[in-house]
């Protein structure tokens, strides 16, 4: 039995090889996502080294976190985009585990998020979600959570409005805007709990900030955020 299955795998990779996430050259079922490479050639942030960090710098005095952590530096037309871009519309849902393990590991290092009991991923608006067919940040925030010892709630969270991205809404307007298009689900007690809060990239902290404050509605929440990549 054991056999066939094995040969039932070897036609699989024979006809569907698995691809580098990066340069899209045939890889072994190993080395997925990313050949040697591509692993090297990832921009660190390196975070986990220092003790103030550009995803605190960004959402200072608008959220109280206890920390804040991203794994890769974000620009345009590079690397990091095409690896986000193959997790996001590409269905590459194992990729998002790998990159959610490897965060997990390096939060570890952090002792102030050896408490962390729950974590939540941002969740896409449903029409989004239905068009996508799946978010591409409950997979990554899975494997967190495996890694952490930590909760997995893909339900505690939810958009109720705004399909717009809201990378591209201003800080001021943001100000003025309250209708905050999260909401947490009220009927779970989550007071007293340390959530780590998750995304793939953080921007302008738009998306993120609003969902801290959806779920700082619940009393004595304590917050931390990590993302993939963060925008340089």
């Amino acid at each position: 039995m054991i056999d066939s299955v094995n040969i039932i795998n070897d036609l699989q990779y024979l006809f569907f090889p698995d691809c580098c996430l990066g340069c899209e050259k045939i890889i072994t079922k190993k080395a997925y996502p990313l050949c040697v490479h591509c692993r090297h050639e990832l921009p660190l942030t390196s975070y986990n080294r220092l003790t103030e960090n550009h995803t605190d710098r960004i959402l200072y005095g608008r959220v109280r976190l206890r920390h804040a952590y991203s794994l890769l530096w974000y620009h345009r037309n590079s690397l990091v985009q095409r690896i986000i871009h193959q997790i996001k519309y590409r269905h590459q849902e194992a990729a998002g585990a790998f990159f959610g393990r490897w965060i997990g590991h390096q939060l570890l290092e952090y002792p102030e998020l050896t408490s962390v009991d729950m974590v939540i991923p941002v969740p896409l608006h449903p029409e989004k979600k239905r068009k996508r067919g799946y978010n591409q940040t409950e997979k990554m925030a899975w494997a967190m959570a495996e890694v952490l010892q930590a909760e997995f709630r893909k339900d505690i969270l939810k958009r109720t409005a705004g399909k717009r991205t809201q990378t591209k809404v201003n800080r001021i307007n943001r100000n003025f805007n309250e209708d905050n298009p999260f909401m947490a689900e009220p009927r779970v007690d989550l007071r007293g709990k340390h959530i780590l809060l998750t995304d793939d990239v953080i921007t302008t902290g738009a998306t993120l900030e609003f969902c801290a404050h959806a779920l700082a509605s619940h009393p004595e929440v304590t917050l931390s955020i990590a993302t993939l990549a963060i925008t340089a």
